[in-house]
């Protein structure tokens, strides 16, 4: 019988969620994270720092959560992402730790939450991460191969055959996921065959990292695992007001449209440079403005029609952008979960895309 194929899944961090992080999916009150967190803590009381995943950024507003609200809990430093990947929760230990401070510079792509006093609060979004990348999303690689085995014991019985792991990078600085991807295949145990997404960035000069992602396909490129795409993040989240919109978000007080993490002529440059390599684009386009500016970047990169090109999750999408998609051959990966989880799309966007993918 034919296998389900996921298109979009981290299953490395699936696993790492599953035996090494708290996860904090569900929990709707802050009285819900600390509960989750305090037990977490007692049953792991070996690690030397704590990491969790899965809190829900619409809980806490604009301004986010606090590192006040789980300084108690334990002196271990503590790390803990959004269940969008976008937003980052850390405790005072942690800040201390990464010296992170009133004097901390602000970052082009992202956003450290401050008080009155311009003082850190703990909450951090996109690009801020900058700061603390070695807490967040950092095993080694026994551990993920652990996790990444956890994963699969978890979805092959499910009729789950292969899956496109978007970034195999995603702790960042390492190459331990795709090392304890490729020593699972070498070794005859990853039985779900791997496609891998390298995430490049507008400020590490993306170009020239294509070119490394190339060389790291050559590297790891085995049975069932191989790096065979770039992965971008254009904009963020609704959420945190991350996402780039066509149109000013509607509680803006000074015109405020989200974040674009890339440039077109730089977003435009990282396709051609891709496709000319042999290697297709995936972005995550949240917002309409997101959209839009994805579709000017292949436009002007020009890129080859067969290269399948993609952009993901359009939450937010202008009608006149579904026609460019076809027109310049980009497949539109859209997420059911996405739409059933957050508020974004109405029910109208919903059926259209949907149907637009399947004719």
């Amino acid at each position: 019988m034919p296998g389900f194929v996921d298109g979009h899944s981290h299953g490395h961090l699936g696993g790492s969620k599953m035996l090494l992080m708290c996860s904090l999916n569900g929990c709707k009150t802050i009285e819900n994270i600390r509960e989750t967190l305090r037990a977490f803590i007692a049953e792991h009381p070996d690690m030397d720092r704590i990491q969790g995943i899965g809190w829900d950024d619409a809980t806490f507003g604009a301004s986010g959560p606090t590192a006040a609200m789980i300084d108690d809990l334990t002196d271990k430093p503590i790390s803990l992402i959004d269940y969008g990947h976008h937003s980052y929760w850390l405790n005072s230990a942690a800040m201390k730790l990464k010296n992170i401070t009133k004097d901390t510079p602000d970052v082009a792509d992202g956003v450290i939450v401050r008080d009155a006093k311009g003082n850190p609060t703990g909450c951090f979004r996109e690009g801020a991460k900058i700061y603390f990348e070695d807490l967040i999303y950092h095993f080694t690689v026994e551990q993920y191969k652990k996790a990444i085995l956890r994963y699969q014991e978890a979805f092959l019985p499910l009729g789950l055959t292969m899956l496109f792991d978007p970034m195999v990078n995603l702790d960042y600085g390492s190459e331990n996921v795709m090392e304890a991807y490729h020593q699972l295949d070498a070794e005859g145990k990853l039985k779900l065959r791997v496609h891998g997404g390298y995430q490049v960035f507008a400020d590490k000069n993306p170009v020239a990292d294509v070119e490394h992602a190339v060389a790291l396909r050559k590297k790891f490129k085995g049975k069932r695992f191989d790096i065979d795409t770039i992965k971008i993040l254009l904009d963020g989240v609704l959420e945190s007001r991350t996402a780039y919109l066509n149109e000013p978000y509607s509680d803006s007080k000074d015109n405020y449209r989200g974040m674009l993490r890339f440039d077109t002529d730089t977003l435009a440059d990282t396709v051609k440079k891709a496709n000319e390599l042999n290697i297709t684009i995936h972005i995550h386009t949240i917002g309409d403005g997101a959209v839009t500016k994805a579709l000017d970047a292949f436009e002007k990169a020009a890129s080859a029609t067969d290269a399948r090109n993609a952009i993901t999750h359009m939450q937010l999408v202008q009608p006149a952008d579904i026609d460019r998609m076809a027109k310049l051959h980009v497949v539109a990966v859209a997420n059911p979960f996405w739409f059933h989880h957050r508020a974004g799309l109405s029910h109208k966007v919903i059926h259209t895309l949907s149907w637009q993918g399947t004719r």
